[in-house]
C-alpha cells in the first residue's frame, strides 16, 4: 500500500500522476494522510473525484463516493481527533 500526504496532492496533475503510478495489477491501494483540519476537505474531495474519473465511475457513484469520503472526513475531524492530529483514509479499489 502506498502512503501519501494529501498536501502533496493539491494540483490535478499531481493527483493524476499519483493515481497512474499507484494503479498496480488492476487495483488501487492507497493510504492518504492529512492534518485534522477542515481546509483539507477540498483536496480530499478533489482526489475522490479524480479517482472516480480515473475508474470512469458514473455520476451517481461519483456523487456517492464523494459524499462518503466527506462524511468520514468530517466525522473524523469533529469527533475522532484533535485539531492538527494526523488522520488517514485508506482507499482500496480492485477491478475483477
Amino acid at each position: 500500500m502506498i502512503t501519501k500526504n494529501i498536501s502533496e496532492l493539491k494540483e490535478s496533475e499531481q493527483r493524476k500522476h499519483f493515481l497512474e503510478s499507484s494503479f498496480i495489477k488492476n487495483s488501487l491501494e492507497v493510504e492518504i494522510i492529512y492534518k485534522s483540519i477542515f481546509e483539507n476537505t477540498k483536496i480530499l474531495r478533489d482526489f475522490i473525484v479524480d479517482i472516480s474519473n480515473f475508474f470512469s465511475f458514473d455520476i451517481a457513484w461519483k456523487s456517492r463516493l464523494t459524499l462518503i469520503a466527506d462524511e468520514l472526513n468530517n466525522n473524523a475531524i469533529e469527533y475522532g481527533s484533535l485539531e492538527n492530529d494526523i488522520n488517514k483514509m485508506v482507499i482500496i479499489i480492485k477491478i475483477d
